[in-house]
Parts: C-alpha cells; structure tokens; sequence
C-alpha cells in the first residue's frame, strides 16, 4: 500500500479515477479530501490536496508517485507529516486504529 497527497504539478489532477492508467497490479481504494475518507467511484475526480491510497504489486511505487505526488510529497495526518524514511501509522479510521501499520518509505501494510 502506498498513501500520497496528490501535489499541483500532478498529472492526474482533474482527472477521473476511470481515466487514470495506471499500471497494472495497482487500485485506488481510499481518498481522503477535507478531512472525510471516502471509497472513490469511477466518476470521483482527483484534485490537489487529496490524499489517495492504493494497493499495488511491489515496484510500483516509482509509477504511482509519478502520477500523484511527483515530488513526493508523503501525506499529512493530524499527527503530522509522515517522514520519508523510518515513519509508521496505524491504518484504518481514517488514519488511526485497525489492522496494520504503514511504512513511510514503500508503505507495506502487514497484517
């Protein structure tokens, strides 16, 4: 799993989830907007600040940046920014509590 704040030099602002290519072996299942998280559809379109997370085979993380946060922004959490290297998060509930935790650097979810 990886989590980034879509920046605004990214591709896909203003895109549709149904228009994103992303590559294969990779899904968006969350976006975070104002503070709400929210299952995104095929109609929800991505804008600056949003916060995304997605499911994706290892090695993809170059890819996905590339296409939201191609500066790589790491998201920000009421706790604070996670740090590039080294920062772990509980995930679930909207960033808190539930099942796992989140490396900053790859963001691999063990559960």
């Amino acid at each position: 799993m990886i989590e980034l704040e879509v920046t605004d030099d990214a591709p896909t602002i203003g895109q549709k989830v149904s228009e994103i290519e992303l590559p294969e072996g990779s899904l968006i299942i969350s976006v975070l907007r104002g503070g709400t998280g929210f299952v995104p559809k095929a109609d929800t379109t991505i804008e600056a600040g949003d916060e995304v997370l997605l499911v994706l085979d290892p090695g993809l993380e170059e890819a996905i940046t590339a296409l939201f946060a191609p500066n790589g922004h790491a998201a920000m959490y009421r706790d604070g920014p996670l740090r590039r290297y080294g920062a772990s998060l509980p995930v679930g509930g909207g960033g808190r509590g539930a099942g796992g935790v989140v490396e900053s650097k790859t963001r691999v979810v063990p559960f």
